[in-house]
């Protein structure tokens, strides 16, 4: 008694040996086209696109959602004492008071130019 995957396994064999060499070189092709490897994704030109356009966009969107940095926060960071900055840091006071350093400095000499005149 022949086992029914025998059974099939002849069945298809006969279909395919009855087959005309146009439908057997279209089946050879399909074959071949289905089993070729594909390149990988960094070779494909849509890949560079893409990759441009999120990291342009990622760029654009930290641009934009960063808060802009004071300037006088900046200068007053680059041109103070490193152990003023950390002094600074370590008081808990409001920030505000930080961000508008310059125009305290500035408050301050005028002050002292009002009292030596």
């Amino acid at each position: 008694m022949k086992s029914f995957e025998d059974e099939l396994k002849q069945a298809l064999d006969q279909k395919a040996d009855s087959l005309d060499s146009a439908t057997l070189s279209r089946l050879h092709r399909a074959r071949v086209l289905a089993t070729e490897t594909q390149k990988p994704w960094w070779q494909n030109p849509m890949a560079y696109i893409a990759v441009t356009a999120s990291s342009a966009a990622l760029v654009a969107y930290l641009l934009l959602t960063q808060p802009a940095m004071e300037p006088a926060i900046i200068d007053a960071a680059i041109s103070s004492d490193p152990l003023e900055i950390m002094e600074i840091m370590e008081l808990e006071v409001d920030l505000e008071l930080v961000e508008e350093l310059e125009f305290y400095h500035w408050l301050e000499q005028s002050l002292e130019q009002e009292t030596d005149a």
